[in-house]
């Protein structure tokens, strides 16, 4: 009983933390940035707003596990947001037309939420290859794998599948990014995160 209320914790928990993802806004203007720096948690939406002389915001620096983002704003594009998936810091540059071209950067500062752990041996399944183009393979030492739930960074059910003795899922009718895989066994539930890259 008690493995049970651990598991519905666990889970509870998880949602929680993916759903309670936020926007973060930063003001675009001609004199530059409304906050250079900013803090974001893993599955925050950054959303840059137009407000007077811009001409684009591109990233400079960011995480390995990051995808790079460049896309104009001004009168035309008001706003553009991306979705911050890992923990690091994310360095960009807006580049401001004001009578002529100022470069203001900022700096966005991305933590994720840590100890969610597994209910069964985190080492009895990995699923590869991460990242992957949608095509995953679930390798596992034993467990009974019965279903999969995977969740985008929103909180939002993408796919659902009895596994009943299959040892690969196609996600390849996902679009590229990060997603929270939930499987349940026999004796729990395995929290894993998988990539999809084309």
């Amino acid at each position: 009983m008690r493995k049970i209320t651990l598991t519905i914790l666990l889970f509870l928990l998880a949602f929680y933390q993916i759903s309670t993802a936020t926007t973060v806004v930063v003001y675009v203007t001609g004199i530059g940035l409304n906050q250079a720096t900013k803090s974001a948690t893993c599955g925050d939406t950054i959303k840059w707003i137009w407000n007077g002389g811009a001409d684009s915001v591109r990233s400079t620096t960011i995480p390995g596990c990051a995808t790079p983002w460049a896309s104009p704003i001004g009168s035309g594009t008001p706003t553009f947001t991306t979705v911050v998936a890992c923990a690091g810091t994310y360095t960009y540059n807006a580049y401001v037309l004001n009578g002529s071209v100022t470069n203001y950067t900022g700096t966005i500062n991305v933590t994720c939420a840590t100890g969610i752990l597994s209910v069964s041996d985190p080492e009895s399944l990995n699923i590869y290859p991460n990242p992957g183009n949608g095509h995953f393979v679930l390798a596992t030492s034993g467990t009974d794998l019965q279903s999969i739930q995977v969740f985008d960074l929103n909180g939002r059910l993408v796919f659902n599948q009895s596994l009943s003795g299959k040892t690969s899922i196609d996600l390849s009718d996902l679009e590229e990014g990060v997603y929270l895989v939930k499987i349940n066994t026999g004796v729990g539930v395995l929290n894993r995160r998988v990539v999809i890259v084309r």
